[in-house]
């Protein structure tokens, strides 16, 4: 356990010792929430940009009231799923691209943090409308009635992303840390 600790030290040292890592992994992560929280938001920013009664400017004023955004559409525990799975994506992004400019060939670290990043994804949404992702996809009735017969009700999408980056980070910290080298 202290071994995988300190590899996890180690990761962070090296990778986000550079201020460009950093740069990436904090704007990744905001772009995750605001895109997250517009998703959340979808249907009430549709009809507010396709109603004649207000004006560009006031439109404007609604898009980016993130705060009022989040009371409208977003629940505490839901709040901290997206908080918790932006960190981690803005993580796993700046150490894949970190990984990436160090090793040419692609490897299977690539494939799972690529994995995680999607999986992530699909548990962005809230408790009364489920998975704004897979309500895309596969429409909202096809979405209720599938998220209607899961335990918590599409709330596993969120904790199986959140499970999948950090099993990805530590890949790709393990890799890191061990120089690229490979074993073969």
């Amino acid at each position: 356990m202290i071994d995988k600790i300190n590899n996890l030290k180690m990761f962070f040292k090296t990778v986000f010792g550079n201020i460009n890592y950093i740069t990436i992994a904090v704007i990744t992560a905001l772009l995750f929430v605001v895109s997250s929280i517009w998703l959340a938001n979808y249907n009430f920013l549709y009809h507010t940009f396709v109603s004649d009664l207000l004006s560009l400017d006031y439109k404007i004023k609604i898009v980016f009231n993130f705060v009022e955004l989040i009371k409208t559409s977003v629940v505490i525990s839901t709040l901290i799923t997206i908080s918790i799975i932006s960190i981690l994506f803005g993580i796993n992004i700046a150490a894949l691209i970190f990984y990436i400019k160090k090793q040419i060939s692609i490897s299977k670290g690539i494939k799972a943090s690529v994995w995680a990043s999607l999986v992530s994804l699909l548990g962005v949404g809230c408790f009364s409308c489920g998975s704004v992702i897979i309500s895309s996809i596969f429409g909202f009735s096809a979405t209720a009635a599938f998220l209607g017969f899961l335990p918590f009700h599409g709330y596993e999408f969120g904790v199986i992303g959140i499970i999948s980056l950090l099993i990805s980070i530590y890949l790709l910290a393990k890799k890191i840390n061990n120089n690229f080298a490979c074993k073969v």
